[in-house]
C-alpha cells in the first residue's frame, strides 16, 4: 500500500508495546497531560461556570491547565483562593493537573503595579557624575559601587589610565526604567527571597497536600523585564571575576577610546549580567520549587531581537532559561504562519523560537527534556485548524512538545483578552476539531518525550557576542540544518566549554556530550560572530584533533573577550581549527542543500560522509529537502522518526531508507491513532538498509 504524507507522519520503528500503542490510540492519563490550556479567572464567574468551564477543558483532550490571574479582581486575597480552590477540586474530579500563575499580571515579578514592591527591593540602575579629578569627592559619595581616572578623548569617549584628568563616580539609584510601575531587582537576593515570601510561599502553605499529591505540579511566570542594572548580587560576581567595575560600566554608560576594549568591557559587563540575573532570579525559583516538590516554568520574550534585549532578555535568554526547570516559549500575536517559511525576516524573528526551550530542556535534561510553548494567544478567532496542524509539527520537530493552547476563557464570548477561545462558550461551532488536535498533539508527545533525543549538531550560538562585534544570528543556519534532515541543539558558550568528549556509541565517532544532557553531538559548529570566549576555540580544538568534525559558517572569530588572550592568539588558534581534516568552514550562510552536500564528504579514512544518519530519503532533490524536518527519538529501545513536512502549499511521496530490521517497522499516524505496517520496497533484512515507501 501506498501512503502520502499530506503533512505529517510518525514512524515507530521497533516492537510494539502494548500500552504504548494503547495510549496512542487513546491519549488517556498523563499522555493527555502534555496538551493544556491558559485558563482565565477574573473573579467575577459563579462556581458553576468555573465547574463547566473545567469540565470543558478535560472533555477537549487536555489533562492540566494553567491558571491566569489577569485581570481578576481579588488576587491573592480571599476572592482569589476561593476561586483557585474551586478550580483545584473540580481538576481533581476529572484527573486534571494546575499549574500556578506567579503574579497578577505580565511582566512577572511586577504585580501589575498593584500591589507595592519595598523600594530596596526595586530595580536600580546606575549613572556616572564626572568631574575634574582635582574636584572629585575624595571620600565615598552615598551609593557609589566605582571610581574611574579617565581622559576624555572625544565627547562622552574616555581612555582610562593614571595619566588621567577627570574622574567618573558611579553611583546606584532605584529605578523602573521606562516601564509604568516597578519590578523586583534580579540582581539583588534578599529581594529575590521578598518576592518568592509573598507570591510563591503562600501557595503551599495553603496547599501543601496539592504539592505532595501532584495535583499542582509546578509555577508558570510571564514575560518579565530585567530593568535593573546593578544589584548586591552583581557586585560580587564582578569582584568574584577579577573586573574593573569601573572600566565596565564606562563601557555600558559611555564609551570607551580603544574599540577593542570597548568590545570586550561591554561583553564582560552584560555576561556577568545575564548570568547573575538567571542565577539570582529563576536558579532561586527553582531551588525553592525543588524544596517544596514542583517545578519552576515560565518564559520570557524570545522574538525577533528580543532574544538579546537587556531589558527584555537580560541580554542572553539562554542564560536565563537555562535555570528555569521547565523553559518555555511563547507564539502570540499572529507572529508566524504556515506560508510565511518562505520570508527571511520571520524565520530569523520567528522562526526558531521553539528551539530556545527544547535545547535547554536537552542540554540540561531538565525533566527528561520537558519544554513547551504557550501558543496561540492573540491568532483570534479566525485561526484555522490546518494552520494550528502545522504549527504543532513545528513544535513537534524541533522538540519543544507541551503546548499551552490560549486559552479556555470562562467570560467567552464576552472578552476581548487575547483570543481565540476554543470553546468561546458554546458559540464556536468547530469546537469538537480542537479534541482531534489535542488528541494528535498528545500522541507526538506521548512518542518524543522521556526519551533520548538523537542530535547530530551542537550549535554554538553567539549570545552575550551580539553586544560586542558583527553576528549573524543563529536562526538561518539552524533552518539549513533542518532542510538538510538534520537536527542541532543550541549550547551557550558555558556548555561547549565543559563539555566531554567521548565516543558516540552509535557512530563511533569522536563526540561532544554536556555535563547532564544524555545526547552525543558528532558535530561541533562554531557562532558566525568575531568575539568567542577563548575556552570555546579551545574545545572546538581539541575536538577536532581528537577527529570530531567542526563547521564554522560566514564569519571567522576574530577576537575575545577572555582576559589575557590577544586578537593575534584568537587568529592563531581558529587557523588551527580549520586546519584539521574534519574540520569545513562554509563562506556565507549555507541553505539545506549546501550544508548537505558539504556533510556528504567522507570522513577521513573511511568511505562514510562526516554526517552520519540512521535515515534518508534516497533521491531526495535540493528543492524535495527544503521545509522537509526530522525529529530521531529514541524511547524505550523503540526509534522513532518524526518526519514534518513543513511546505504547506504541497503534498509530497516520500520514501525514507531506515537502517534497522524490517520486520519491526510500524507507521504510527498521530492524526488517526492508527499503527500499521508500511510498504516495504526493495527491502532485506539483516544489516542492510530498508526502504520503506510512503
Amino acid at each position: 500500500m501506498k501512503r502520502t504524507i499530506a503533512i505529517t507522519t510518525a514512524l515507530l520503528c521497533g516492537i510494539c508495546v502494548a500500552d504504548v500503542a494503547q495510549e496512542f490510540r487513546v491519549p488517556q492519563g498523563a499522555t493527555r497531560e502534555n496538551t493544556g490550556p491558559l485558563f482565565w479567572l477574573h473573579g467575577t464567574e459563579t462556581e458553576a461556570r468555573l465547574r463547566e468551564m473545567v469540565g470543558r477543558v478535560a472533555e477537549s483532550g487536555q489533562g492540566i491547565l494553567t491558571i491566569e490571574s489577569r485581570p481578576h479582581i481579588d488576587w491573592m486575597r480571599a476572592g482569589w483562593w476561593r476561586d483557585v480552590d474551586i478550580v483545584l477540586d473540580e481538576c481533581k474530579k476529572h484527573g486534571m493537573k494546575v499549574m500556578m500563575f506567579d503574579d497578577y499580571w505580565w511582566p512577572s515579578q511586577g504585580m501589575g503595579g498593584k500591589y507595592p514592591i519595598p523600594e530596596k527591593y526595586q530595580c536600580r540602575d546606575v549613572k556616572g557624575t564626572v568631574y575634574w579629578s582635582h574636584e572629585a569627592p575624595e571620600k565615598a559619595v552615598p551609593n557609589e559601587v566605582a571610581r574611574i581616572v579617565v581622559k576624555e578623548v572625544d565627547k562622552g569617549v574616555f581612555k582610562p589610565g593614571p595619566d588621567g584628568d577627570k574622574t567618573i563616580i558611579y553611583t546606584w539609584f532605584t529605578s523602573k526604567g521606562n516601564y509604568r510601575f516597578p519590578t523586583v531587582n534580579g540582581l539583588d537576593d534578599e529581594a529575590v527571597d521578598w518576592f518568592i515570601s509573598q507570591y510563591y510561599q503562600p501557595y503551599y502553605d495553603r496547599y501543601a497536600k496539592e504539592f505532595k499529591d501532584g495535583t499542582i505540579p509546578g509555577f508558570f511566570f510571564d514575560e518579565p523585564q530585567f530593568r535593573a542594572w546593578w544589584g548586591d548580587a552583581l557586585a560580587k560576581e564582578l569582584r568574584a571575576r577579577g573586573e574593573n567595575v569601573g572600566e565596565l560600566l564606562t563601557a555600558l554608560k559611555f564609551k570607551l577610546a580603544d574599540p577593542e576594549d570597548q568590545a570586550r568591557a561591554l561583553y564582560r559587563y552584560h555576561d556577568a549580567r545575564a548570568e547573575v540575573w538567571g542565577r539570582t532570579m529563576y536558579g532561586r525559583q527553582s531551588e525553592w520549587c525543588r524544596k517544596h516538590g514542583v517545578y519552576s516554568s515560565g518564559h520570557f520574550l524570545e522574538h525577533a531581537n528580543c532574544y538579546y534585549s537587556p531589558v527584555l532578555a537580560g541580554g542572553n535568554v539562554m542564560q536565563q532559561m537555562k535555570y528555569v526547570e521547565v523553559p518555555g516559549v511563547d507564539l502570540v500575536c499572529r507572529q508566524y504562519y504556515p506560508n510565511q517559511r518562505e520570508s527571511r525576516k520571520h524565520q530569523i524573528d520567528f522562526g526558531q523560537m521553539p528551539k530556545y526551550s527544547s535545547s535547554v530542556a536537552h542540554v540540561y535534561n531538565r525533566h527528561n527534556g520537558k519544554n513547551w510553548c504557550e501558543i496561540f494567544g492573540a491568532y483570534f478567532q479566525d485561526l484555522t485548524y490546518p494552520q494550528m496542524k502545522w504549527m504543532c509539527d513545528w513544535h513537534q520537530y524541533q522538540g519543544c512538545y507541551y503546548l499551552i493552547p490560549h486559552s479556555f476563557n470562562p467570560k467567552a464570548p464576552f472578552d476581548k483578552d487575547c483570543p481565540p477561545y476554543f470553546y468561546n462558550g458554546g458559540y464556536e461551532p468547530r469546537y469538537p476539531l480542537f479534541r482531534v488536535w489535542a488528541d494528535y498533539n498528545n500522541r507526538c508527545a506521548k512518542l518524543l518525550s522521556d526519551g533520548e533525543h538523537v542530535c547530530h549538531i551542537a550549535q554554538c550560538i553567539p549570545g552575550v557576542s551580539f553586544h560586542a562585534g558583527k553576528t549573524i544570528r543563529p536562526e538561518m543556519f539552524a533552518f539549513a540544518i533542518q532542510d538538510a534532515q538534520l537536527d542541532s541543539d543550541w549550547m551557550g558558550y558555558d556548555v561547549i566549554e565543559s563539555a566531554n568528549i567521548g565516543k558516540n556509541p552509535r557512530t563511533g565517532r569522536p563526540a561532544l556530550r554536556t555535563e547532564n544532557g544524555k545526547e552525543f553531538y558528532d558535530i561541533l559548529s562554531l557562532p558566525a560572530t568575531e568575539y568567542v570566549p577563548f575556552a570555546v576555540l579551545e574545545k572546538a580544538l581539541v575536538f577536532a584533533k581528537a577527529g570530531g568534525v567542526v563547521i564554522g559558517y560566514g564569519l571567522r572569530p576574530i577576537n575575545t573577550p577572555t582576559r589575557g588572550k590577544e586578537s593575534w592568539e584568537v587568529r592563531k588558534i581558529v587557523s588551527e581549527i580549520f586546519a584539521q581534516p574534519t574540520a569545513i568552514f562554509i563562506e556565507g550562510e549555507p541553505d539545506g542543500a549546501t550544508l548537505r552536500a558539504v556533510l556528504a564528504k567522507k570522513y577521513p579514512g573511511t568511505d562514510k560522509p562526516l554526517a552520519v544518519r540512521a535515515f534518508d530519503f534516497p533521491g531526495l532533490s535540493a528543492a524535495d529537502g527544503r521545509m522537509l524536518a526530522v525529529n530521531h527519538y529514541v524511547k524505550d529501545g523503540r526509534e522513532t522518526l518524526f518526519i514534518a513536512n513543513q511546505d504547506f502549499a504541497r503534498r509530497r511521496d516520500l520514501a525514507v531508507c531506515a537502517k534497522w530490521p524490517v520486520e519491526k517497522a510500524e507507521l504510527w499516524d498521530p492524526m488517526q491513532g492508527t499503527i500499521e505496517k508500511p510498504v516495504v520496497e526493495n527491502g532485506s533484512r539483516g544489516d542492510r538498509p530498508t526502504g520503506l515507501g510512503w
